[in-house]
């Protein structure tokens, strides 16, 4: 299935959200903050043909500060060249990007998914808790 930019992303918070929901967690409410740091990354990464949690030697925390310092709790997950369809099953089989997918500490989430140039994907997603 090809998705757009917009649609991609909605169908991976979607998926994100059912996961949760089916687990009994709760909800997380989309970040706005949080999906200006994502895109912003995301940019940053493929430009830099790269895929790390520390580009530049910043953290995700140092990253979401820069627009909000309420923040006090910051998870990040990465993954490039999958399907959206197929992201969320590989997130979960890696015990780290599970974690942060089932996290019981953060209330809220961003993310963004883009599509670069060899029509790739590249997924950030950040979850996070404010003050």
């Amino acid at each position: 299935m090809l998705l757009g930019a917009n649609e991609g992303l909605k169908f991976l918070y979607s998926s994100i959200h059912k996961l949760r929901a089916d687990l009994k967690l709760k909800k997380l409410e989309i970040d706005t903050t949080l999906e200006t740091v994502a895109k912003e990354y995301a940019i940053s990464l493929n430009a830099n043909k790269v895929l790390t949690h520390t580009l530049f030697g910043t953290t995700p925390m140092q990253r979401v500060k820069k627009y909000d310092q309420y923040f006090h709790k910051i998870r990040e997950i990465l993954a490039s060249g999958l399907d959206v369809e197929d992201v969320t099953n590989a997130w979960l089989k890696s015990p780290k990007h599970k974690e942060a997918l089932l996290n019981k500490d953060t209330s809220k989430i961003g993310g963004y998914v883009l599509k670069t140039q060899n029509n790739k994907n590249i997924f950030v997603v950040l979850f996070g808790e404010k003050l």
